[in-house]
């Protein structure tokens, strides 16, 4: 049977993307397998030369480019920057202090055609041009990588979308009296933690401690916070959903809900 080399890496590089779940990889797993197929580094880089994901594989990285790469940012490197804002596709290219006995070499290929400011992935290799199978794979390789980004961007949008209707129904079963309560909690929050005392807040709104305990509840319920008991030092409180953070900020309340 004639082998088709080329195939065969993207049979791997296929079986590498998926695991034994079918659940799709995150962008780090995704820059990890084509590394590993291509055999190459690869880097995915953001606006402005940001280094989202890396890896390096087999593959030595130069001291310069090992430092860029720890710093997570190519900015500091003007031969680089050049290279990402000259260039909509660079097969093999030479980096502008190439001096090293064999060269290193850069080959860049953009996530979205025609979009100079969009990410991109970058392959580096070392003492040798990537051959036409390897820039093959290149290519395919970022058709995946956007594709998962566009469906991480869809999902991220998606639990955006449900947690504002959450917070919007937990809201909107509160009365009155425990939209006071939840306002008084939420606004005293520092970096989506706090530690509150029912009955402090009780005297300090005029209300009964029954009230933010059953207003506690319900937001709990709707997976809006988690909280803990402290006994004597009070409830430990988490936001896990930070649009109600949001809601609170800019609320606007009528007939004891929110609106």
């Amino acid at each position: 049977m004639k082998k088709h080399p080329l195939n065969d890496k993207i049979r791997q590089l296929k079986s590498a993307l998926y695991s034994n779940d079918g659940k799709l990889p995150d962008l780090q797993q995704a820059v990890n397998s084509l590394s590993a197929v291509i055999d190459a580094a690869v880097f995915l880089i953001g606006r402005e030369g940001a280094v989202l994901f890396a890896q390096a594989g087999s593959v030595i990285l130069n001291d310069d480019l090992n430092q860029l790469v720890k710093d997570g940012s190519l900015a500091a490197d003007q031969g680089f920057m050049q290279m990402l804002k000259n260039s909509y596709i660079a097969d093999n290219e030479g980096h502008s202090d190439n001096r090293e006995k064999g060269g290193h070499y850069y080959t860049l290929v953009p996530l979205t055609a025609g979009d100079m400011q969009s990410a991109l992935l970058m392959f580096y290799s070392a003492q040798k041009q990537l051959n036409d199978d390897q820039l093959t794979l290149t290519e395919l390789g970022a058709l995946l990588i956007g594709l998962l980004q566009r469906l991480e961007k869809a999902g991220k949008e998606e639990e955006v979308s449900r947690n504002k209707k959450l917070a919007e129904g937990a809201f909107e079963s509160l009365s009155y009296s425990e939209v006071e309560a939840i306002e008084e909690i939420l606004k005293n929050i520092t970096n989506n933690e706090s530690v509150v005392t029912a009955s402090k807040i009780a005297d300090n709104l005029g209300i009964t401690r029954s009230v933010i305990v059953n207003a506690l509840r319900k937001f709990e319920s709707a997976g809006i916070i988690e909280s803990r008991s402290l006994g004597m030092k009070g409830t430990f409180i988490r936001v896990k959903n930070p649009h109600a953070l949001e809601m609170i900020a800019s609320r606007s309340f009528k007939s004891g809900s929110y609106r």
